[in-house]
């Protein structure tokens, strides 16, 4: 979804200047991609990187798409010379801290800790 909006918030403007069907449409295009431009200038960016931002938004759709190829391929994600598959990572977002037995509908290690503190699960 990430890359779907980049593409069409930032790059679509700019590629609409040559598939619009009629002038019309073209200066519609070129207005939305200056309005980027200014946009950023306004945000304290330079008028120049506005410019370049449908460049910039291909690059980052482009690598967002091969991380997320190479992620699938190998089934989970090297960092630091550490490999952390998928399974694990996804267990770490549920809130089980990767757990085994959280996973399985044991204690999660949270309950057990709130208990250490004196409060309750």
């Amino acid at each position: 979804m990430v890359i779907v909006m980049l593409l069409v918030m930032h790059v679509g403007p700019f590629a609409s200047l040559w598939v619009a069907g009629s002038a019309a449409g073209r200066a519609a295009a070129l207005a939305a991609w200056l309005a980027t431009a200014v946009a950023y200038r306004a945000a304290g960016e330079s008028f120049r990187a506005g410019l370049g931002a449908p460049a910039g938004a291909l690059l980052a759709a482009l690598a967002i798409a091969r991380s997320t190829a190479v992620t699938l391929a190998r089934g989970g994600v090297e960092w630091r010379g550490t490999f952390y598959p998928l399974g694990e990572l996804r267990a770490f977002v549920r809130g089980d801290g990767g757990r085994p037995e959280a996973a399985a509908g044991g204690t999660s290690w949270r309950a057990g800790e709130a208990r250490s503190l004196g409060g309750s699960p």
